[in-house]
């Protein structure tokens, strides 16, 4: 945006009530901040990827862009917050910065308890460990679905 001349500082000052969303895969500062971001990069390094795997398999494709879907609810749901604060404090508005993997990042608590001695997550397939029942449990009888 920046190269565009299109910066939050620039457009802010032609209209101060500006909200604007910025959605990346890295966030707008650190050092992967300039790398191209997709959703199946934001699920690998949100750490996603890793835990959808079989233990002792490698890690599979959620079957849904859920990166790219948990990215932009992150974004509405900052811009409605930002319409909110602009409504009932008048004046100013907002930037919002969202990053693909820290989206996704913020739906794997109930993982980062279970995690290796190295800190990694564990390949626990479709179980939440620690969490009963979470897990598909075969049955006897007829399935109705």
């Amino acid at each position: 945006m920046e190269d565009w001349g299109l910066s939050w500082d620039a457009l802010s000052a032609l209209n101060p009530r500006l909200i604007m969303l910025r959605l990346s895969g890295y966030g707008q500062t650190g050092p992967y901040r300039d790398r191209p971001g997709f959703g199946v990069i934001g699920e690998a390094m949100g750490g996603m990827r890793y835990i959808t795997g079989e233990p002792g398999r490698v890690p599979v494709r959620v079957g849904v862009s859920i990166g790219d879907s948990l990215a932009s609810l992150h974004g509405v749901i900052g811009v409605l917050l930002a319409l909110r604060h602009r409504e009932v404090n008048g004046g100013a508005g907002q930037v919002i910065d969202v990053a693909l993997y820290e989206a996704v990042f913020n739906m794997m608590e109930s993982s980062c308890p279970n995690t290796t001695p190295s800190g990694h997550p564990r390949t626990v397939g479709s179980a939440l460990p620690g969490i009963a029942p979470t897990n598909a449990y075969p049955s006897e009888g007829e399935s109705t679905c």
